[in-house]
């Protein structure tokens, strides 16, 4: 089974609700494939619905790392430390991303944040 036939199975098992199962495949794929940003914020998403926050922030982690301007990977990495309660990580992030590209999702958080400092 191809990478991408592994990756589609590992998506339809979480969509149906065996996150365990698509967690299982996307670990194997990873070690086949760890230069894939896809992958390791796919799997980073499995993590978080598997409640593993650490696991999660450090595929997060890695897959910025790989694609410094993905939002999508940024703002995975952003929720999981603000919600392990690493908020001045979570900062880093945000601005790290924001020096570098633009996003209404983080000018929406940014407002809410100033919103409650008020």
């Amino acid at each position: 089974m191809s990478i991408n036939e592994k990756l589609a199975k590992a998506v339809n098992l979480s969509e149906n609700g065996d996150v365990k199962g698509a967690k299982k495949i996307l670990e194997e794929i990873v070690v086949m494939n760890s230069s894939s940003p896809k992958i390791h914020a796919a799997l980073g998403s499995t993590y978080w619905d598997l409640q593993d926050i650490d696991s999660a922030i450090s595929e997060f982690k890695e897959a910025v790392d790989l694609a410094p301007s993905w939002e999508d990977a940024s703002l995975g990495l952003f929720h999981c430390l603000w919600e392990s309660d690493k908020k001045d990580d979570a900062m880093v992030e945000l601005k790290r991303f924001m020096a570098i590209g633009t996003s209404t999702d983080y000018e929406e958080i940014i407002k809410e944040i100033n919103q409650k400092m008020r």
